[in-house]
């Protein structure tokens, strides 16, 4: 369904409860999809509470296939702890129905405390409110690096975990030195989602 109001263009395709969808401009011409969104923007509330909502430069939807196109795209998640992540990528893949998204392309993550992480590829499952990844990931603080396989994590909660083979590098604020600490074998939470890098203690 399309809706036009002052000029300005609306547009709500099996638009689930609770999902706010604004597009700047429509076409169903000159292109192979069955309709094309430029200025794309969806918001996810829930119970009056903004869980994440995403931007696209332009979405391409095919609905015999069930997926949608979606170039330079920016999400960001409002966890209950009150650490906002945004994550940005040069394209993604969503399934029209389930809404779960496949993001491609220079995946950068980015915490409001300072936290970033780099990766190809990163999968979002809203319904389940997760994400996960089996690419190598690199995670950059202001006194730690980290590398390991995998990601996984809850945008709820913002609680994320690097699956394995993690390895880090703790800097010693004290001496200016490197403190390198390796953990291949467990799952080992981010700092600043409820867990300290793999190797250093708690306090």
């Amino acid at each position: 369904m399309f809706v036009v109001v002052g000029g300005t263009i609306g547009v709500f395709i099996l638009r689930p409860a609770g999902v706010g969808i604004s597009v700047g401009s429509v076409s169903v011409i000159g292109t192979d999809a069955d309709l094309k969104m430029d200025r794309v923007h969806i918001v996810q509330n829930k119970q009056g509470t903004k869980n994440w909502e995403m931007w696209a430069d332009t979405a391409k939807v095919y609905r015999k296939k069930d997926s949608t196109q979606m170039e330079n795209i920016h999400l960001r998640f409002y966890p209950k702890n009150g650490n906002v992540m945004d994550v940005t990528a040069d394209n993604g893949l969503m399934e029209n129905k389930s809404r779960n998204l496949r993001l491609r392309g220079n995946v950068l993550i980015k915490s409001q405390d300072g936290v970033s992480m780099r990766t190809k590829a990163l999968q979002f499952r809203p319904k389940e409110k997760k994400i996960d990844s089996d690419e190598k990931i690199f995670v950059k603080g202001d006194s730690f690096q980290l590398t390991g396989v995998g990601l996984q994590g809850r945008t709820d909660l913002g609680e994320y975990f690097l699956k394995k083979n993690v390895e880090a590098v703790i800097h010693d604020t004290n001496s200016a030195g490197l403190s390198p600490f390796s953990n291949s074998d467990e799952a080992s939470p981010l700092p600043g989602s409820g867990g300290t890098p793999s190797g250093e203690k708690q306090p």
